[in-house]
C-alpha cells in the first residue's frame, strides 16, 4: 500500500507591509524576517534574513538559500510512504519551491568547530523569469561568480525537486491510475458449440489521479507558452513565423482533459516546460506493460477462471506522447471499451458455479491466467 499526502504552505509578504519575524527553527535554520516589494522594473522581490547552519560553509550557505526560497515563495510539501506487508520500504519528504536566489549577502559567519553558522540576507524572485535573470551578472569585463552560482544552484535544486514530485505521482501509475467498469457478461456459442463467456469492460483514468498528475506538472512548470498571442504567432499568409516555430520547438507541453463524474463539461489544462525531464519521467511509467486481470468467481468467492488482457491498446488512447511536437496528451473522462473472453468449452458444471466477476490493473509480469 502506498500513500501520498500533499500539503501546500505559503509564507509571503505583501508589497506594503512587512511580515512579523518568523523565529520557528527548521532543519535548515531559522527565518529571522521576510517581506516583499516591487523594484523599479515592477518585478516582485522577496527579501529574507535567515540564520542557517551546516557541516561545511558551502552547505550552510545552500541551506540558507533553500530556507529563504521556501519561506518567501512558498513550498509544496509531498510526503510519500510505501509499505509492503508490515515493513516500510520507503518514507520520503519532498519539498518543492519555484523560486530563485537573485542576490545575497553574508552578514555574519561563525565556525562552531562542528560546522558553520551563517546569518544571510537573501533576495528571491520567482523562477518563471529565471532565464532572463541568469544573464544579469555577466558583462564584457566581469562575471559575478557568487551571484550567478547561487542562481544556478537554486534553479537546479528546483528542477531536481520538481522531478521528484512528478516521479512520486508516476510511481502510483500502475496501481491507481485507472478505473475499470465491468459490464454484464455475455454467453455465446461458436460453430462447434463451445461456450464462450465475454466480459465487456470500460477503462478510464481515475479522476483523482488525473488531478494529482496535473497538479504535479502544473506546480513544477518551468516556462510560459511561446507564441501564445495571435500577432506573435502568424505572419501575413496566416502561418507561424519561422522564429516562432523555432521557439516552440524548444518547449515541451503537457495537455490534459478531465471530466468530474458529476459534470457534463470537460476541463482542459496546459503546462509548458523548457526541458523534457518531467514528460520523460511519466512517459517511462506509461511505457511499462500493464495488464487487466479479469477473474470469474464462484458463489463462495473461489476462482473459477482468470484472463489477462494487454492494456496497451486501451491506455494508448488515454495517454499519448508525441515526440515530434514535444507534447504529452492525457484524456480522462471519455473511457475506452474492451472485452475479456473465457472459453469454457462445454463445461456446463463450471458455468453453473459462477457468481461474480472482478477486475484489477497490474503489471504484465504479475498477471497469471
Amino acid at each position: 500500500m502506498r500513500g501520498l499526502l500533499v500539503v501546500l504552505a505559503l509564507v509571503m509578504g505583501s508589497a506594503q507591509a512587512q511580515v512579523p519575524a518568523l523565529l520557528t527553527p527548521t532543519p535548515l535554520g531559522t527565518i529571522l524576517s521576510v517581506f516583499s516589494y516591487l523594484n523599479t522594473e515592477k518585478k516582485k522581490i522577496y527579501y529574507a534574513r535567515v540564520e542557517s547552519q551546516g557541516p561545511t560553509f558551502e552547505q550552510a550557505r545552500i541551506n540558507g538559500f533553500r530556507l529563504a526560497v521556501e519561506q518567501a515563495i512558498g513550498s509544496l510539501i509531498l510526503s510519500e510512504s510505501e509499505s509492503q506487508g508490515a515493513r516500510l520500504r520507503r518514507d520520503q519528504i519532498i519539498s518543492y519551491s519555484a523560486g530563485m536566489v537573485d542576490r545575497f549577502e553574508i552578514v555574519e559567519r561563525v565556525d562552531t568547530g562542528r560546522g558553520w553558522k551563517l546569518v544571510m540576507e537573501v533576495w528571491v524572485t520567482h523562477s518563471a523569469i529565471a532565464n532572463r535573470l541568469l544573464n544579469d551578472g555577466v558583462t564584457d569585463r566581469d562575471i559575478n561568480g557568487d551571484r550567478l552560482g547561487a542562481r544556478v544552484e537554486s534553479l537546479l535544486h528546483e528542477r531536481q525537486s520538481g522531478d521528484q514530485v512528478v516521479a512520486a505521482v508516476a510511481r502510483d501509475y500502475a496501481t491507481r491510475a485507472y478505473d475499470i467498469e465491468l459490464r454484464p457478461a455475455r454467453v455465446e456459442f461458436d460453430a462447434q458449440r463451445q461456450v464462450q463467456i465475454t466480459v465487456p469492460f470500460m477503462i478510464d483514468m481515475n479522476y483523482a489521479y488525473a488531478v494529482a498528475l496535473y497538479e504535479s506538472m502544473n506546480r513544477t512548470g518551468q516556462a510560459p507558452l511561446e507564441c501564445s498571442s495571435v500577432w506573435d504567432r502568424i505572419r501575413y499568409d496566416g502561418r507561424e513565423t519561422p522564429k516562432c516555430q523555432a521557439r516552440k520547438n524548444n518547449q515541451y507541453h503537457f495537455l490534459i482533459s478531465m471530466k468530474p463524474a458529476d459534470r457534463w463539461q470537460f476541463w482542459n489544462g496546459r503546462v509548458t516546460f523548457d526541458d523534457p525531464s518531467k514528460l520523460r519521467i511519466f512517459a517511462q511509467v506509461v511505457a511499462a506493460p500493464l495488464a487487466l486481470s479479469v477473474t470469474l468467481l464462484d458463489t463462495s468467492g473461489q476462482i473459477v477462471a482468470r484472463a489477462c488482457q494487454d492494456l496497451a491498446p486501451y491506455t494508448a488512447q488515454i495517454v499519448t506522447y508525441n515526440q515530434q511536437i514535444n507534447t504529452m496528451i492525457v484524456q480522462q473522462g471519455r473511457g475506452v471499451q474492451g472485452e475479456a473472453r473465457f472459453n469454457f468449452r462445454q463445461d456446463h458444471a463450471q458455468i453453473t458455479r459462477l457468481g461474480a466477476q472482478q477486475a484489477r490493473v497490474m503489471s504484465q509480469n504479475q498477471c497469471r491466467p
